[in-house]
């Protein structure tokens, strides 16, 4: 009980302090226009006294009100959960797990032929493609046979073996590293950036989207009857736009 009461007596000890410190030290000034030393120490303790009893019991109680709401936060996000009841699932019929097996083989077959995209040129897993890269308005100018690629315009033949293309009877023509392309002296030639070829040292100059490789000022446009990977894309720009 003495515990309780103690914060109380030691508040109404404060309040005498200060009311006996204000009282005196009012009276003193007014008699003779000076300060009672010891009336102004004890209001000083007193205020002092009343100002931490204050803070004090305010503590607890924002400590009580934080965890309350705390408490009610996460009884809030914590929703019930209810337990899903075991669903018996009876054995398959042999007969429907060879209907399964036969239904999934073609799609087996033909996630094997998918084309993976690196940027925004289609690019394979191994060089598969065969067709024709025509220009719009005029006819195919190459012919394009997996790693062969044949220029219709003067009937040579190119082959691309790792990182270097090589013309039949001609030997090292061009050599492929990264997304660039050089020729057999070192000189760069294109680079594909995006969607976008661009010359090494000339910036911008054709794109490649949709099977379609559009020249920046749309004096030619080539289309391709295939899907071309990054190397090929590069080898059939240098082989349609040249060196520079």
């Amino acid at each position: 009980m003495r515990r309780q009461y103690l914060p109380w007596m030691i508040l109404v000890v404060a309040i005498l302090l200060v009311a006996y410190g204000g009282f005196f030290s009012i009276r003193e000034f007014n008699s003779n226009n000076s300060l009672f030393v010891s009336a102004v120490i004890a209001t000083s303790i007193g205020g002092l006294i009343i100002v931490l009893f204050i803070i004090l019991s305010l503590i607890p109680a924002k400590k009580k009100k934080e965890g309350s709401s705390t408490v009610h936060k996460i009884e809030e996000k914590e929703p019930s959960e209810s337990i899903p009841e075991p669903k018996i699932e009876s054995d398959p019929e042999p007969a429907s797990i060879e209907e399964s097996k036969e239904s999934e083989r073609p799609t087996m077959e033909r996630s094997e032929t998918v084309v993976r995209k690196v940027g925004s040129p289609t690019e394979r897993s191994s060089y598969s493609s065969s067709g024709y890269v025509k220009r719009i308005g005029y006819g195919p100018v190459l012919e394009i046979r997996e790693k062969r690629i044949r220029d219709m315009r003067n009937n040579t033949y190119y082959r691309i073996e790792g990182g270097f293309v090589y013309s039949d009877g001609g030997g090292l023509v061009y050599e492929i590293s990264g997304n660039k392309i050089r020729n057999a002296f070192g000189g760069p030639l294109y680079e594909i950036s995006g969607s976008n070829i661009n010359k090494v040292f000339g910036g911008y100059f054709a794109s490649y989207s949709g099977g379609r490789i559009t020249k920046c000022d749309l004096s030619e446009i080539y289309e391709a009857t295939c899907d071309l990977n990054k190397n090929m894309i590069l080898l059939v720009a240098a082989l349609l736009f040249g060196g520079y």
